[in-house]
C-alpha cells in the first residue's frame, strides 16, 4: 500500500504535534466504498498491530536519502508511540525543530519484527522560521 500524503507546517523552534493517525483495514458500505465521519476521514475497522515495531521519521532538504538530514525521530527515543490499535503518535521536541532552516519531507518509517519496512506517511515540510533566538543556558 503507498504511503499516506500528509503535509504540514512547522514553527521552528517549537514543539510539534503530529495529529493522532490511525493505521488498518478500513470500514467499507455495502458498495466496498470506504465509510466517512463526519470531518471526511475513512472510519478504521480493524487496527493494525503495531506491537513488536520501531519507527522513524526523518526530515530532509529534498527527497533523496544523500540528502541534508535537519531531524530524526525514533520510537527508540519515545518520540514516536505506537499500539496494537494502529495508533502512531509523533512528537518532533524543540530542539529538533531549530534544526529545520528551510522548507523540506518527511516521511514515516515503520520497522516490523520480521525485518521487513513499510513506509506510512510523507509530505512536504513547510517551515515557519523563527526570530527570537533560545535564551543559552547558565
Amino acid at each position: 500500500m503507498a504511503a499516506t500524503v500528509y503535509d504540514i507546517a512547522i514553527e521552528q523552534g517549537a514543539t510539534f504535534y503530529f495529529p493522532r493517525f490511525q493505521f488498518g483495514t478500513l470500514l467499507v458500505d455495502a458498495n466496498g466504498d470506504p465509510i466517512l465521519d463526519g470531518d471526511g476521514n475513512m472510519q478504521i475497522d480493524v487496527g493494525r498491530d503495531f506491537t513488536g515495531c520501531t519507527f522513524r521519521l526523518q526530515m530532509r532538504k529534498s527527497k533523496k536519502t544523500t540528502a541534508d538530514v535537519f531531524f530524526t525521530i525514533t520510537s527508540e527515543d519515545d518520540e514516536i508511540t505506537a499500539d496494537a490499535n494502529g495508533n502512531v503518535i509523533c512528537v518532533v521536541p524543540d530542539e529538533k525543530t531549530d534544526a529545520a532552516v528551510k522548507d523540506g519531507y518527511y516521511d514515516l518509517k515503520c520497522y516490523l519484527p520480521d525485518q521487513t519496512e513499510d513506509r506510512l506517511i510523507e509530505g512536504t515540510v513547510t517551515v515557519n522560521l523563527a526570530t527570537t533566538a533560545d535564551i543559552p543556558p547558565p
